[in-house]
């Protein structure tokens, strides 16, 4: 019997190694947020792709090609994404003034490359559909 200990301990060793990735995983998949995204295509200068992907409403009321000149001049201005953390993710129903819906209002502190001090990056998501979330529209103060 003593000699299997070792064998025994090691196999639960590395089941509790595997348990742990498991975890690890599953919090990392937690801390995904539904406008990352979005905010990868724009932080990847794919400003036509975010177009693609956003919301109806958004599409509805901006040209492709307008989204894409403006969100170049912005973010061409304030330079790449430094860091990003969220603040906070708000969900709202049927808001003014608004599509109904279910919305999610998603606050951001970001720091910008060629900005010093951090701006706040809001995303607000319309959930669509087909069940995704999709943004409403951009801003950065």
């Amino acid at each position: 019997m003593i000699g299997r200990l070792p064998g025994s301990w090691v196999f639960l060793s590395r089941s509790f190694a595997l348990l742990a990735l498991f975890v690890s995983v599953g919090a990392q998949a937690q801390d995904a947020q539904p406008g990352d995204d979005f905010l990868k295509l724009v932080d990847g200068k794919k400003y036509a792709e975010s177009w693609d992907a956003a919301s109806d409403f958004l599409r509805q009321s901006v040209s492709k090609a307008e989204w894409t000149t403006q969100m170049v001049k912005t973010r061409e201005t304030i330079g790449e994404r430094a860091s990003r953390k969220l603040k906070s993710s708000v969900p709202q129903k049927d808001p003014a003034g608004a599509p109904p819906g279910d919305y999610l209002l998603q606050t951001y502190e970001t720091v910008f490359a060629s900005q010093g001090a951090p701006r706040t990056e809001t995303l607000p998501l319309i959930k669509s559909a087909d069940g995704r979330w999709r943004a409403v529209g951009y801003f950065i103060r």
